[in-house]
């Protein structure tokens, strides 16, 4: 941005993540605000992210019974979702990243976000995760394309189909950005997803999904797996 920083704004939308809520916090202290939607924890998330700096929480309210969802219910992710880019676009963002809780930036790409996204013209910019099995193993064949990061809402519109049956973002389309418009980054530079920390964390992923009427393979089963080592320059603190 020109003769002035550019307002980042980070968007995540949670259901008890206790777990993860502090290390996203945390790994996106670059930003000039970080809005949470919660869809009603029941644990300690929301009081975990209110002990940050620029952190600022609403409720979702809205909720769908779904039997055998582990939690009895699932907030419709498309209205989720553009609950938060509204919420962003209305607080003046220049620039959107949006992310899942259990997903953050590496110390690398932490420490010189802003810098990059303050020097890039295109209206996108687009990254590798790389998608961890525990914590020190991920999935080498998960990592071979890039995908959004981060978007000027001034510049592109991205929001989701609402409606009818479009609970999840299985089911509904979203906006995108056509990569040849967007800046690509490249490791070291990448986002950390722990999808996957354990064999219980996973179990719950696999149960939500088959309740919404999208099962998933496990990750060890997958056409992905096996996992290997995380090289060290991924999470190395610089």
């Amino acid at each position: 941005m020109v003769g002035r920083m550019a307002k980042i704004v980070v968007v995540t939308k949670s259901l008890n993540e206790e777990r993860n809520i502090a290390a996203f916090c945390d790994g996106h202290s670059f930003a000039d605000a970080i809005l949470i939607a919660d869809g009603g924890s029941t644990d300690r998330t929301v009081e975990i992210a209110k002990k940050f700096d620029k952190v600022a929480v609403r409720n979702f309210h809205l909720r769908i019974k779904v039997l055998g969802d582990p939690a009895g219910f699932m907030n419709p992710e498309p209205q989720h979702i553009n609950f938060l880019i509204d919420w962003a676009t209305g607080e003046g963002a220049d620039w959107i990243i949006l992310d899942g809780c259990d997903c953050w930036p590496n110390p690398r790409l932490k420490r010189d976000a802003r810098c990059i996204l303050e020097e890039t013209e295109e209206p996108a910019v687009h990254l590798h995760r790389l998608y961890i099995w525990g914590t020190d193993q991920y999935f080498p064949k998960m990592n071979t394309s890039h995908s959004l990061w981060a978007w000027r809402p001034s510049g592109i519109e991205i929001r989701y189909e609402e409606g009818g049956e479009k609970k999840s973002c299985f089911d509904a389309k979203m906006a995108g950005v056509n990569a040849r418009l967007a800046r690509k980054i490249d490791f070291p530079y990448c986002c950390l997803h722990y999808f996957a920390p354990d064999e219980e964390t996973v179990s719950k992923k696999l149960a939500r999904y088959a309740a919404w009427g999208h099962p998933q393979v496990h990750p060890l089963k997958g056409i992905y797996a096996p996992p290997e080592s995380l090289p060290s320059w991924a999470t190395e603190e610089v």
